[in-house]
């Protein structure tokens, strides 16, 4: 009777752990998530670019600020081409449009930049397209560093005759290595 009992229990501790373990898209381990695809947009066209940087107004001396920083600095050491940066004062601008070309860097006051920080863990960073806008999201200073690595890796490097499109790519990483 031990013995029917501990099989039992065997076999409902088996089926529980492979039941809770198997809720992965194939990206199991590798710290890395694709997030929906988006259109793609073309940061530099003909050497010139309508972007600009833009970060949350309360973000002076803080990572969000530095990545800002990095961000610009990563994009004219590729391009020759100097970003402006701002701080975002939403209500001074007209309604956000399809002609609003923006990086956006942090929780800022657009909604393009909430809907990276949805579901973004602590250790995460993630760089996506939203409608015409770059977004780049973290909570600290070595999410944006690897934020900045992955986008001159990935699309800085892409520069072209003057032309630099990122292509339906948007990607999430975590910093912490699974085991």
């Amino acid at each position: 009777m031990k013995k029917i009992l501990c099989l039992i229990i065997c076999i409902l501790m088996v089926v529980s752990v492979v039941g809770c373990g198997n809720n992965n898209d194939g990206n199991a381990g590798t710290g890395t998530e694709d997030v929906k695809p988006a259109l793609p947009i073309t940061l530099l066209k003909d050497g010139a670019t309508n972007y600009e940087i833009v970060y949350p107004v309360n973000a002076s001396g803080t990572v969000d600020e530095s990545a800002s920083v990095r961000i610009q600095t990563a994009f004219y050491d590729a391009t020759g081409v100097r970003l402006n940066r701002r701080f975002d004062v939403i209500e001074d601008e007209p309604p956000v449009d399809s002609q609003s070309h923006k990086i956006l860097i942090g929780r800022t006051a657009h909604p393009a930049s909430n809907e990276a920080f949805d579901g973004l863990m602590y250790q995460e960073y993630d760089v996506r397209v939203v409608d015409t806008h770059l977004v780049i999201a973290a909570y600290t200073d070595s999410g944006y560093h690897e934020a900045v690595e992955w986008l001159k890796d990935n699309v800085f490097s892409q520069l072209e005759n003057g032309n630099l499109t990122m292509e339906n790519t948007s990607h999430r990483e975590s910093l912490v290595t699974a085991y």
